[in-house]
């Protein structure tokens, strides 16, 4: 799943620390609305299961064309 441009769509932002720590199993279904609420119990806590690197790939001559509430999603990331 992807960032949206509304706040209910796409990827929830509260969920993005749980995916880079490994908190989130595979086939996990992301809910826009609401973030994992337990990621505890969920956690594999093993190295190779962490993102150590996450990259954002924005066309230059489209950034103009962004909304402004995907942009605030980009920022608060």
């Amino acid at each position: 799943m992807g960032l949206e441009e509304g706040p209910a769509q796409g990827l929830n932002i509260e969920d993005i620390p749980n995916i880079l720590n490994g908190e989130i199993g595979d086939r996990y279904q992301f809910n826009p609305v609401s973030a994992l609420e337990n990621s505890k119990s969920s956690m594999l806590e093993q190295l190779e299961n962490k993102i150590h690197c996450v990259a954002y790939f924005l066309e230059i001559p489209n950034i103009p064309l962004i909304p402004d509430t995907l942009l605030e999603k980009l920022c608060a990331i």
